[in-house]
Order: structure tokens, then sequence, then C-alpha cells
């Protein structure tokens, strides 16, 4: 049997295509799954199962909003007032 395939920081950015900020709102708000660390002292590595990974944009893809001006779940800046709520374009 083979082990799960382990992905780090720079590979789990380009699957999401999230900023490191936003991944780490994600992390720490408990909305993105954990990553796991390994190694001891200055050699410590964090890391990312891809099937863990995946399973959470296959689920995020099918959730409401997917997409909506290309970004998951966020109303596009221009159709938002500063306070939040939608305008509509003319």
């Amino acid at each position: 049997m083979t082990s799960p395939e382990k992905i780090d920081l720079p590979e789990v950015l380009a699957i999401t295509q999230f900023s490191r900020p936003t991944l780490f709102r994600y992390l720490a708000a408990g909305k993105f799954p954990r990553a796991i660390e390994g190694g001891r002292g200055r050699g410590r590595h964090a890391y990312w199962l891809r099937a863990n990974v995946e399973a959470w944009m296959d689920g995020r893809r099918k959730a409401p909003g997917w997409g909506y001006a290309g970004v998951p779940g966020r109303p596009r800046a221009d159709l938002a007032t500063p306070d939040g709520r939608r305008r509509f374009s003319t």
C-alpha cells in the first residue's frame, strides 16, 4: 500500500488559487484542512494530504456562490457598496 501524497504550501496555494494570507485566514477559522507537521527544530515542515485538499475543493465547488467573479464565495467588488450591501450595475 502506498502512502498518501503530501503537498507543501506552494502547491496548496496553486491548487486553491488563494493568497497566503487568505489560506491562513481559512486555517485560523477552521474552514480548511489542517496541515500536518513533520520534522523537528529548524527542519520542521508543514504539509497537507493532496486527497484532503482536493476533497475540500470539490466541496467548495458544489457550494452555492462558488466562482462568482472568479473568487470562491466572494461577490465582485464592483457590485458591492462600502458597507457590504450589493448594488447592481446598469
